[in-house]
Order: structure tokens, then sequence, then C-alpha cells
């Protein structure tokens, strides 16, 4: 069985037959699936979707792209979400992104840290998006004095350096990783992810982006989660149960679900 740490069942490219995928995921062999928020409205809505199912999950934020029209009002309420409703997991997807936000990057810190603080301070782990702002969150994590004692949170879709690697690993954080692995503009990073402490990797799907190389140009989704792990078991020379075991494992350790 399978986790699918990382998706978007909100989004409207599964508007015409959100059951299906959801059903056809579970078919294929994916036990619980975490749909996250980027927004206050996509929050709302995932929260309704993991409430009517069971195996989904939620988690909410507000993603570095929408930091523009965020307001205190916004950030608050999504933490008022989060007191509401029992199947939140984590806090995100959130982060930094220099590649593509137009907000600038004080903007984005000045909506950042708010929701790292009430995660911190609730028991939540944070799900990161950090794009070309490696550097910048580093900054930001440093000044948190993390000691150890606490799983700050994941790195989604890591497409890092070697150096960030190594910083993620050194503060404790996870990284999960989806079926872009097997696209050969990935062939640079699999020395990277091979650095990866095996207890700290867990599987994703970003559906409905990023689908497996052999299904470009198409919708991504839950199911296609084995597609990634049929790449990672490649890289770590490890079978494919093995991959499915300590994904699985490792995503239920961090998002606290039994």
């Amino acid at each position: 069985m399978f986790i699918d740490s990382h998706c978007h069942l909100d989004a409207e490219q599964f508007d015409t037959d959100r059951e299906d995928v959801i059903q056809n995921a579970f078919d294929s062999g994916v036990s619980v699936m975490v749909s996250l928020g980027a927004d206050l409205e996509t929050s709302q809505k995932n929260i309704e979707i993991a409430e009517s199912h069971e195996g989904i999950y939620a988690a909410c934020g507000i993603h570095p792209e929408n930091c523009m029209e965020t307001t205190n009002d916004d950030i608050n309420e999504i933490f008022r979400l989060i007191e509401n409703h029992e199947k939140i997991v984590a806090v995100g997807e959130i982060g930094l992104d220099l590649h593509y936000a137009e907000a600038p990057i004080e903007k984005q810190i000045e909506v950042l840290i708010p929701q790292m603080d009430y995660a911190e301070s609730h028991g939540f782990p944070w799900v990161i998006h950090c794009r070309d702002a490696e550097n910048e969150l580093k900054e930001i994590i440093e000044k948190r004095d993390y000691d150890g004692s606490w799983t700050p949170g994941v790195i989604h879709c890591f497409n890092g350096s070697l150096e960030a690697a190594r910083m993620y690993m050194d503060m404790g954080f996870y990284v999960s990783l989806g079926c872009y692995i097997g696209y050969p503009s990935a062939r640079n990073l699999i020395p990277i992810i091979k650095t990866f402490r095996l207890d700290r990797i867990m599987l994703e799907t970003d559906s409905p982006y990023l689908p497996p190389q052999k299904k470009r140009g198409q919708r991504n989704e839950p199911a296609n989660v084995m597609s990634a792990a049929e790449k990672l078991a490649e890289v770590f020379g490890l079978s494919f149960d093995d991959i499915a075991r300590i994904t699985t494992e490792n995503a239920r350790r961090f998002f606290k679900i039994a």
C-alpha cells in the first residue's frame, strides 16, 4: 500500500470525475492521500473532500504564489479552519518561491512566518514549497533554534542542490519525491537523491501536475504514485515492495496517521 503525501484533489482538472480519480487511486493500492490547499478557498475545499472520504486527509495553508492577495484575516481564517476540523494533518502548502511567484520575498516571508509559528506551536508539521530560495529558507529556519526535538516539515517536490539536500537532512526535514524524478531532465538529481536518509523520504504525485514521463502532457493522478515508487526503487537498488513499506511508514509517522 502507498501514501500519496502531496496532491491537490480540489483542482479544477478533477471537477468532472473526482470520485473516479479517488476510487482509482484506492483500487491501485493507494491507501492514503493528503490533499493540500494553496489559499483559503482551496484549503476549505480540501477539508470538504477529506471529511467526505475515508483515507483522505487535508493540509491548509497559503502558497507563496498567492501571497500578494493574502490578508491577515485570510491567515487567521486558515488557523480557524485547522482548529475546527480534525482531518487536517499539516500546515501547507507554504514556503518561498523566487522562480515563479510574483510576490516580493519580503511579502512571501510576511505570509510564511505566522503560518510556521502556528504550526510549530500547535504540533503540526510544515509542507514546504521552496523554489530557488534555499538560502532564504535556511536563514529563516536557523533563527528558529531547531534542536532536533521536533519534526519541522517536509520539502515537497525536492529539486535542489546537493548543498540544499544536506541542509535539509541536517535540519531534520523529510523530502517528498514524485514522478518527475523519472524525467530525462532529472538525471542530475539522481545522485543527490541517493544522499537522502531512507527514513526521511516520502512519495507524492503533486496531482494534477507533474505526471510520469510516459504520460507527459496528461493530467497526473494519485494512482500514478506507483511510477515514482518504481523509479525510487531503482535509484536505491531496493525492491518495489521495500519502497512501498518504507515510504508508507515514513508518511504515517510524519503526518501522525495511524
